[in-house]
C-alpha cells in the first residue's frame, strides 16, 4: 500500500523591505509572549489561530472576568477555532518535571462556560501548563449547554495541576447542563496532578473531570471516538495523612453523573494512576458512575484498550473500564475492551454487559460488593446483574499487546505503536511530518524590488525509494491586484546542508541541526518593495512503500511577527 503525506504550508507576511539577514528561525526558545487577540470578530463565525501568541489570546479571553460574570461565556457557541499550526507555548520546557515555564495558561474562573468547535486540523498543542485552584479546573473549563466539539487535535508535554478534586480534566473540568459534548481523534499526552486532600463530589478524568448532573439541564451526551489518553494522573502524591472523601480516577472521565448516553468507541489508556485516597474509586476509562434515583445514564464502551498502570494507595475499588457505578436506574454494553493481566497476557472483554437496575425487586440482585477483581472488568459492582467474557492470549502467542490488537484483527481501524496500540487516525495525526519551514533569509531592496528564501527540511530517511515532490505558488497584493511571483518550480533538489550569506560571512546549515534530514530551498524573487500581502504555498507530497495506510497532514506556518512591516 502507497502511504501519501501532502502537507499545505503557508506562508503570510506583509514585507516593504528587510535587510540581508542569517536564516531567522520561526521557534525561539521559550519567550515571553504577549497574548494577541486581534483575530477575534465577535461578528464572524470562523477564527484561525497561527502561533503561541494567538493561542494565549483565546486563552486570555476565556479567562477574562470583569468582576461580576465571566465576558467571554459561550463566546464561540456555533463558532469554530481553527488551529493552524504546532504550537509550543514553551519551547525546551519539560512537563513531567512539574516546574513552571514562562508562558502560564490563565486560570478559568468557576463560572467560565464554553460551547462552540476546536478543530485542530491534525496539529499539536504543546508546552501547556494550567495550575488551578478553582473547582471545574481544565484547559477550557467548564462545558455547560449547547455543543462542543473538539477533533482532529494533539496535546503534548502539558502539565495541569489542581487543588481541588470537584471536576478536573485536562482540557474539560466538568461538562454539564444538557450539553452535546463530542471529541474525536484527540490525543493527550500529560502529567495531571491533583492535591485535594478531601476529595471531591465529582472527579479527575484523563480529558475531562466529571459529566455532571444538572436539575434544571440533565440530560447530557458525550461521545468519544479515537481519543487517547498517555500520561501520569497523580492524585495526593507523597501525602498519606489527613486524607478524607471520596476521589474517583478515570482515564477518560473522571466520573459520569446524568442523565444521557456516554459513548466510547477505538479510545485507549495508557500510562500510570497514583498517589493516596482515603476512599472512591478508579477506573482505566471511567472512574466512577452515578445518577439520581430518577435517570437513565446509558453507557456504550466498544473497540477500546485500557491500560492504566494503577498504583494508589487507599480503600478504593478499581476496574479495567470503571472502578464502581452506583445502585441506581443505568445500562452499559461492554464489547471489545482490550487491557493485559499482571502477567501481562492480552485479555479481551467481550459479548456485553447488559446491567439494568429498576429499584422494585433489588433484593434479587447480587449483595452490594460484590467484587470480579479476578477479570478485572468492574471492581464493584452494586445491585445489577451482570455477565461478562474475556479471553486470554492463546497459548503460544508470541507478539506484543500492539501486535494482538492490530495482527490479530480483533479490532479494525487500528495500528501498532511500539508496544501501544493506537487508533488510526490518532496514529497518522502523530506521524513525523514529512516537511516544516525553519526559516527565511530576506535581501536588501534593490532597484525597488527585493528577494527572499524560505528554508524547510524533509524528514525523509530513504530518498532513493521515495517518490517526491514539491510544488508552490506565490502571491502578492500591489496596488490591490495579486500577481503570480514564482518561477522554475516545482522543486526537484533537495539538499543535506545549505549555505547562507550573512552580514558575517557565509554561513553552513545542516539538515540534521535543523531538524530533519534534507533541506529543500523556496526563492521568491523579484518581489515588488511595496507589495504586501505576501503568501507562499508549498505543497509537499511524497509516497513510500508502507502497509500503515494513508496519512494526509496540512500545516501552515506564518512568517514570525518581527518580520512584518
Amino acid at each position: 500500500m502507497k502511504k501519501v503525506i501532502s502537507i499545505l504550508l503557508l506562508l503570510s507576511m506583509l514585507v516593504c523591505m528587510i535587510p540581508a539577514v542569517s536564516l531567522t528561525s520561526y521557534a525561539e526558545e521559550n519567550p515571553t509572549i504577549e497574548p494577541d487577540t486581534s483575530w477575534y470578530d465577535a461578528e464572524k463565525t470562523d477564527f484561525y489561530l497561527y502561533d503561541a501568541a494567538d493561542l494565549l489570546g483565546l486563552g486570555k479571553m476565556l479567562a477574562y472576568h470583569d468582576g461580576t460574570s465571566a465576558v467571554y461565556n459561550n463566546a464561540f457557541n456555533d463558532k469554530t477555532i481553527n488551529i493552524m499550526n504546532d504550537i509550543d507555548l514553551n519551547p525546551g520546557w519539560d512537563a513531567s518535571t512539574g516546574s513552571k515555564p514562562t508562558n502560564i495558561w490563565p486560570v478559568m474562573p468557576d463560572s467560565r462556560d464554553f460551547a462552540g468547535t476546536i478543530n485542530g486540523n491534525g496539529h499539536t498543542i504543546s508546552g501547556v501548563y494550567q495550575k488551578s485552584t478553582n473547582k471545574s479546573s481544565g484547559m477550557f473549563g467548564r462545558a455547560w449547554g449547547n455543543t462542543i466539539n473538539v477533533s482532529n487535535i494533539a496535546f503534548k508535554n502539558m502539565y495541569s495541576e489542581s487543588s481541588v478534586a470537584d471536576g478536573h480534566g485536562t482540557l474539560f473540568g466538568i461538562v454539564t447542563g444538557s450539553c452535546n459534548a463530542t471529541f474525536t481523534n484527540v490525543y493527550v499526552e500529560a502529567t495531571v496532578v491533583n492535591t485535594d486532600k478531601d476529595g471531591g463530589s465529582y472527579g479527575i478524568g484523563g480529558i475531562v473531570g466529571a459529566v455532571e448532573y444538572s436539575s434544571s439541564a440533565p440530560w447530557t451526551t458525550v461521545t468519544m471516538t479515537d481519543c487517547v489518553f498517555n500520561g501520569t494522573i497523580s492524585v495526593n502524591k507523597n501525602v498519606t495523612a489527613d486524607l478524607s472523601g471520596n476521589t474517583y480516577i478515570g482515564g477518560l472521565i473522571g466520573r459520569t453523573n446524568d442523565k444521557g448516553k456516554k459513548s466510547f468507541t477505538n479510545c485507549a489508556t495508557y500510562g500510570t494512576i497514583e498517589g493516596n485516597i482515603s476512599a472512591g474509586s478508579v477506573g482505566g476509562i471511567i472512574g466512577y458512575i452515578s445518577n439520581t434515583s430518577d435517570a437513565i445514564n446509558y453507557h456504550a464502551v466498544t473497540d477500546c484498550v485500557s491500560s492504566m498502570n494503577v498504583n494508589v494507595e487507599g480503600d478504593y475499588s478499581y476496574g479495567v473500564v470503571c472502578g464502581s457505578s452506583s445502585n441506581v436506574e443505568y445500562k452499559i454494553d461492554i464489547n471489545n475492551v482490550f487491557y493485559t493481566d499482571s502477567t501481562e497476557n492480552v485479555k479481551l472483554l467481550g459479548g456485553t454487559i447488559d446491567a439494568i437496575y429498576t429499584g422494585s425487586t433489588a433484593g434479587t440482585y447480587p449483595a452490594v460488593a460484590e467484587y470480579v477483581s479476578s477479570e478485572g472488568l468492574w471492581s464493584k459492582i452494586q445491585n445489577i446483574e451482570y455477565t461478562y467474557t474475556y479471553i486470554d492470549r492463546p497459548t503460544g502467542q508470541t507478539s506484543g499487546f500492539a501486535d494482538y490488537v492490530v495482527d490479530n484483527k480483533k479490532m479494525t481501524g487500528w495500528s501498532a505503536n511500539g508496544n501501544k496500540p493506537m487508533p488510526t487516525a490518532v496514529f497518522d495525526m502523530l506521524a513525523t511530518p514529512v516537511a516544516e519551514i525553519v526559516g527565511y533569509q530576506a535581501t536588501d531592496e534593490e532597484d525597488g524590488k527585493f528577494n527572499f528564501r524560505i528554508v524547510g527540511v524533509l524528514n525523509v530517511e530513504d530518498l532513493a525509494n521515495t517518490v517526491l515532490s514539491i510544488s508552490a505558488t506565490a502571491t502578492y497584493t500591489l496596488d490591490g491586484e495579486k500577481t503570480l511571483t514564482l518561477e522554475n518550480y516545482p522543486i526537484t533538489t533537495v539538499y543535506t546542508s545549505i549555505a547562507g550569506d550573512t552580514d558575517t560571512g557565509l554561513v553552513t546549515y545542516d539538515a540534521k541541526e535543523l531538524g530533519g534530514n534534507y533541506i529543500f530551498v523556496l526563492p521568491c524573487k523579484n518581489v515588488p518593495a511595496d507589495a504586501t500581502d505576501i503568501k507562499v504555498e508549498i505543497t509537499v507530497r511524497y509516497a513510500v512503500d508502507d502497509d500503515n495506510g494513508t496519512a494526509t497532514r496540512t500545516l501552515y506556518v506564518e512568517a514570525p511577527k518581527d518580520a512584518v512591516n
